[in-house]
């Protein structure tokens, strides 16, 4: 079985061929091959990481899009990176990204300061008609038990109770199976009615949602986009 510096120079000529044609390679692709030169998960993924030290390949394996990826030619890893994430800005410098980061980051603080609140208040609003709910079906039950034990008998109060306990229920849970097509259940109810009164709120206070989202990923491909640069001078 080869050594671990006949892997490295077999695999630096196996990459420099391919880096004449491809910017980067499929990890899988590279999984594969080491598996045709007997070489287990483990050890390749070692062999991956030894090769990126030495600054023959490139490959950030803590993104979920980046770690699929083996980049051939590190020293064009600006380029490689905004032709795989589509990224506008990843041709400006390093300081120029940070100052970016920094700005991105000051607008997001302050919508999502904005959504934080408003989804707070959704929850609030959800949860005080839960309790509304349970109060009212506890004044429910008082009453019942008064006219069952106090007013008139089980006798005469069953049907009434029936029908405004079991049927109601019946007829609810169907109802919410036609509009939603699946089961009734507590959790997703809430949800649905958080989520209801997030969006009516969100648009009386006129907070940009959708900018929110593009936010959130810009940053995380700007975050990623440095952090793969820094790590790669050192």
């Amino acid at each position: 079985m080869a050594t671990n510096q006949e892997n490295i120079e077999r695999f630096r000529g196996w990459f420099s061929e391919l880096a004449k044609s491809e910017e980067y390679l499929d990890y899988d692709v590279y999984l594969y091959k080491c598996q045709d030169w007997g070489l287990n998960q483990k050890q390749a993924y070692e062999l991956c990481s030894e090769l990126c030290r030495l600054g023959i390949i490139f490959r950030y394996e803590h993104n979920i899009e980046l770690e699929k990826k083996i980049f051939l030619n590190p020293s064009n890893l600006s380029k490689l990176i905004h032709q795989v994430l589509n990224i506008d800005y990843a041709t400006m410098s390093l300081d120029t990204r940070k100052e970016l980061l920094h700005s991105l980051r000051k607008e997001y603080n302050l919508l999502l300061s904005v959504h934080n609140k408003i989804l707070k208040s959704a929850e609030t609003t959800v949860s005080t008609m839960g309790w509304t709910l349970f109060v009212g079906l506890c004044c429910q039950w008082v009453l019942f038990a008064r006219l069952t034990w106090w007013e008139y008998s089980w006798d005469e109060i069953e049907p009434v109770t029936y029908f405004t306990t079991a049927v109601e229920m019946i007829l609810a849970g169907y109802v919410y199976y036609l509009m939603r097509r699946k089961e009734f259940a507590i959790t997703d109810f809430s949800k649905t009615l958080v989520q209801r009164r997030y969006n009516t709120l969100s648009k009386k206070q006129q907070l940009d949602t959708l900018k929110l989202q593009q936010l959130t990923s810009k940053l995380q491909e700007l975050e990623t986009l440095i952090q793969s640069e820094e790590q790669l001078k050192k």
